[in-house]
C-alpha cells in the first residue's frame, strides 16, 4: 500500500487497496456491537484478503474474535512510545519483550548502514 492512511472519523470505515485490503475503522462514535454490525463488521473481519484496523476497538470487542491481535501504544512520560501487541494468533510471530528484532536490523552494506538493533516497546515520536 502506497500513500497516507489517516483517520477515518466521519466515515467510520475507510478502505486501502495495497497486497492486503486494508479496512480502517474508527469505533469512537460507535456504541457497541450492534453499530459495528450495522456498518459491515462482520464482512471486514471475515475479509480473507483483507486486514481491519480498528481505532477504539474497546467500544466494539465484544464483536472481535477471540484470536484479534490488540496492539496498544501508550505515551511515555520522555515522550517515547510504548508498542504492546497481544493475540493468539500472533504468539508465536512476534519477538517477547527485549528480543531485538534481528530480521529487520540494517546491516554493515545496506543503505541505512550500521549494525544497530530495535527493541520491540519504545520508540520516539
Amino acid at each position: 500500500m502506497e500513500g497516507e492512511v489517516t483517520s477515518p472519523t466521519y466515515t467510520i470505515v475507510s478502505e486501502y487497496e495495497g497486497r492486503l485490503r486494508l479496512h480502517h475503522v474508527d469505533a469512537y462514535r460507535l456504541s457497541g456491537p450492534e453499530d459495528f454490525d450495522s456498518v459491515g463488521g462482520e464482512d471486514l473481519l471475515s475479509d480473507a484478503g483483507g486486514v481491519c484496523l480498528i481505532e477504539w476497538s474497546e467500544r466494539v470487542s465484544e464483536a472481535l474474535p477471540a484470536e484479534a491481535a490488540i496492539a496498544e501504544f501508550e505515551v511515555l512520560e520522555d515522550g517515547c512510545r510504548r508498542l504492546r501487541i497481544e493475540g493468539a494468533a500472533l504468539e508465536t510471530m512476534i519477538p517477547k519483550e527485549g528480543d531485538t528484532l534481528e530480521a529487520m536490523t540494517p546491516k554493515e552494506g545496506d543503505a541505512l548502514g550500521g549494525d544497530r538493533g530495535r527493541s520491540l516497546g519504545r520508540s520516539r515520536p
